[in-house]
C-alpha cells in the first residue's frame, strides 16, 4: 500500500491508491486529513507483528498526546503534525490519529526498545513539538486490537 508520507498534497483520492474508488478510499482513509481509519491502522499493525515476529523483532506504538508547539503555542493542527511525523519516519510505519487530539505511529522492526525511545526524541526534535509519549512495545502480543488498545489506555486515563 501506498504510504502517505511518498504522497504529495492531492485533492483526487485516486492519487493515492488508484486502484481504490472513492467509496474504498473513503472505508480506509479520513477524507479530510487522508490519515489512516482505525481499519487501516488495525491491519499495518497486524502486518507489522506478523514481520516483526518473522525476523525475531519488536513493533513499538508511540502515541503522541497533548500535543504543543515548543512556543507554548496549544492550538496546532494535528494534520500538519501529522506530515512532518511522517516525512521523518520509514515508508513502512504509520501515523493516523487517536481521536481528536492524539497521534499514534507504528513503527515496524524495532530492534531494541532505546530505538524507539531515539525515534521519539528525534520526531519532537524536527516537528517541533512537546508532548507526552506514550511508547508500547509488542513483545509476545499476537493481535493487532489488543495491542492498539493496550497503547492508547493511557488516553483513557489521562
Amino acid at each position: 500500500m501506498t504510504s502517505l508520507r511518498a504522497v504529495p498534497e492531492r485533492d483526487d483520492y485516486r492519487f493515492f491508491i488508484p486502484e481504490l474508488d472513492r467509496q474504498q478510499y473513503e472505508a480506509l482513509f479520513e477524507p479530510g486529513t487522508r490519515m489512516p481509519r482505525r481499519a487501516l491502522l488495525l491491519d499495518r499493525i497486524a502486518i507489522a507483528l506478523l514481520r516483526a515476529r518473522r525476523c525475531n523483532l519488536l513493533v513499538a506504538v508511540l502515541v503522541f498526546s497533548d500535543i504543543q508547539s515548543r512556543a507554548g503555542t496549544c492550538a496546532l493542527d494535528l494534520e500538519r503534525v501529522a506530515r512532518v511525523l511522517q516525512s521523518e519516519l520509514r515508508p513502512d510505519d504509520t501515523v493516523a490519529r487517536a481521536g481528536d487530539s492524539a497521534l499514534v505511529l507504528v513503527c515496524n522492526t524495532i530492534k531494541a526498545d532505546e530505538d524507539a525511545r531515539l525515534i521519539a526524541h528525534r520526531l519532537l526534535e524536527t516537528a517541533g513539538i512537546a508532548c507526552r509519549v506514550e511508547i508500547t512495545f509488542s513483545g509476545e502480543q499476537q493481535d493487532a486490537e489488543m495491542f492498539l488498545t493496550r497503547a492508547l489506555e493511557h488516553l483513557s486515563s489521562s
